[in-house]
Parts: structure tokens; sequence; C-alpha cells
């Protein structure tokens, strides 16, 4: 199983090099992600401990490319409690957390999405560098 050290590696950028200029602009997303998580305790374990959801948000980040909108969120997160506690009977305080961690997850995953897109400055001065070189078309 791939640790949360190894998925903060992997995320931080997409060649795996921590941009520490990101880093303090924004949190990681797994820290996002576990942060929402735990503040939203849905399967209301009540005591802080920062391993208690380790294992939901590894397979959160895992399956979370998959997700296209909110609702395959909620659907995700409720596929990750159901297995967790073998059913899918989730109470109607369960329910409104978990559509509010889907929106805070979805938020996350968006935003780190939408910095990962944005090109580096190494990567846009190896671009206009490689430009300057060409051939003319």
């Amino acid at each position: 199983m791939i640790t949360r050290r190894q998925y903060r590696t992997l995320l931080a950028t997409p060649r795996g090099k921590v941009n520490v200029h990101e880093e303090q602009q924004a949190p990681p997303v797994y820290d996002a992600i576990a942060q929402a998580v735990h503040s939203w305790d849905v399967r209301g374990i009540g005591i802080y401990d920062k391993f208690s959801y380790e294992d939901t948000v590894v397979w959160l980040l895992r399956h979370l490319p998959e997700a296209h909108d909110v609702r395959s969120v909620e659907s995700l997160i409720v596929q990750v409690l159901a297995e967790q506690q073998e059913s899918a009977d989730f109470s109607p305080d369960q329910s409104l957390l978990i559509k509010s961690l889907a929106d805070d997850l979805w938020s996350a995953w968006t935003d780190y999405r939408h910095r990962s897109e944005q090109p580096t400055f190494a990567q846009v001065r190896f671009k206009s560098r490689m430009r300057r070189f060409s051939l003319p078309q």
C-alpha cells in the first residue's frame, strides 16, 4: 500500500518534484483531503488521530481522478465507508456529513487539478527556448 509520504511526493508536482512556492500558497492535495475527512469525521471516531483516516484518504486519492462531479465524489465516499463498516446504511446525520465532505473534497480536488495543469516557470522557459531553436514551418 502506498503511504501518505509517497502520495505527498507523487502529487506535489507532475514529476514528483516539490514546488516550494506552490507549497506555500496552498496545501498539498493529500493534506487538504485529510483535513476535510478529519473535520467531518463521518465514522464518528471523535478523537483526533492523524492516522485514523489515512487508509480512507489514500483510497480516495487513488479514485478521485475517476470523479467528474460532486455526486461522483459522494458515491466514492459512500463506497469506501460502506466497505469499512460492511454496510451502506447511513443515518440521516451521516448522509448530511457525506454530502458536506463530498463538497469539500471536490473543491480540494478541483483546486489541485487547476494548480497542476498550470505550467511551472521551468516548463515555460524550456518551451520558449525550444521555440527559439525550432525551424520555421
